[in-house]
């Protein structure tokens, strides 16, 4: 189970990469097949993606790799994921 904080995290950065690449929520869900429903969970932080859903966004979105670490299984040591300090959305005034 995918805690709490590891899931916002991934919806921050979810949302920055959505907005940098200038998509809707419904261009990106549409873009990657799934429902707008769906991203839109992800986005809020209601649900996280599959592993194969997180490689398909870090790829259609550029996410650098080294952000996508703490979210990928191969990476988590004793089942616990270390969640980046800096997470969270920064204002972008």
């Amino acid at each position: 189970m995918n805690g709490l904080r590891e899931i916002k995290c991934f919806a921050d950065l979810l949302h920055k990469y959505r907005n940098k690449a200038h998509l809707s929520q419904q261009q990106l869900a549409d873009d990657i097949g799934v429902s707008r429903l769906t991203e839109l969970r992800w986005e809020n932080g209601k649900t996280m993606p599959n592993i194969t859903n997180i490689r398909v966004l870090a790829e259609f979105l550029a996410i650098p790799e080294d952000q996508l670490d703490p979210f990928l299984p191969d990476n988590r040591k004793t089942n616990q994921t270390v969640v980046p300090k800096n997470c969270g959305r920064q204002n972008h005034s």
